[in-house]
């Protein structure tokens, strides 16, 4: 949910943190592919490649009942030096996005593989299904049990493949940013120092069931 430097984005993000083509993705859509928004003679005004050219925006010269931004980057539809406003880049992504992150949880081979049950996470790296909380990290180091990163009232499913996901698609908007973060233990006060260790911070979900995350069936070694 974070976007990362712009100076890299054409290639971290389109080749790197999604694995593939940026078309679009989960931190910025198209607008990132349009030539216009960049400085062009970058050499000349002392700037590296990839640099957004942003709109001057002067608050010396504020006017009551004037607003500050316009329209902003319209592509196709607006020209000239200093394009891009703040909000230009992200504005045209799906409204809301976070219902986009809510449904991307899990998918199956089907229907392009017929009568297969085996479930694939979506976008793992980027929107983690399964995690460990730093707060049941035991004394000898060991994460305890698995939790789903989206989870309490309102997530219930008895079907796992429907798990840590909200199932009213709507639920996920006011719940968005109580989702934990996933950094390494190193970074945690208080951590076991182990830096083979990624653990959950400062999620604020709460309500009940909290359930630990149940096997996929054909994960289980008692079923096929």
């Amino acid at each position: 949910m974070n976007i990362n430097g712009l100076a890299s984005l054409p290639l971290s993000i389109g080749q790197v943190r999604l694995g593939g083509r940026f078309s679009p993705g989960i931190d910025l859509t198209f607008t990132v592919r349009q030539p216009e928004i960049y400085v062009r003679n970058w050499r000349d005004e002392g700037v590296g490649p990839f640099r957004i050219e942003p709109k001057p925006l002067s608050y010396n010269n504020l006017q009551e009942n004037v607003p500050v931004l316009s329209a902003g980057y319209v592509p196709l539809r607006t020209l000239g030096k200093g394009l891009v406003e703040p909000g230009d880049m992200t504005k045209f992504m799906s409204v809301p996005w976070h219902t986009d992150y809510n449904s991307c949880a899990t998918h199956t081979t089907s229907p392009s593989v017929p009568n297969n049950t085996t479930l694939y996470w979506s976008w793992p790296a980027q929107r983690p299904v399964n995690v460990h909380l730093a707060s049941e990290v035991t004394a000898e180091g060991q994460p305890g049990v698995q939790r789903y990163s989206v989870r309490g009232t309102g997530t219930e499913s008895p079907n796992p493949a429907n798990q840590g996901r909200y199932q009213d698609i709507k639920d996920i908007l006011p719940n968005w940013d109580k989702i934990g973060f996933v950094i390494q233990d190193t970074a945690i006060v208080g951590g076991r120092r182990n830096p083979d260790q990624f653990l959950e911070v400062q999620s604020k979900l709460t309500g009940e069931p909290d359930p630990v995350v149940t096997p996929w069936p054909m994960n289980d070694s008692g079923q096929s």
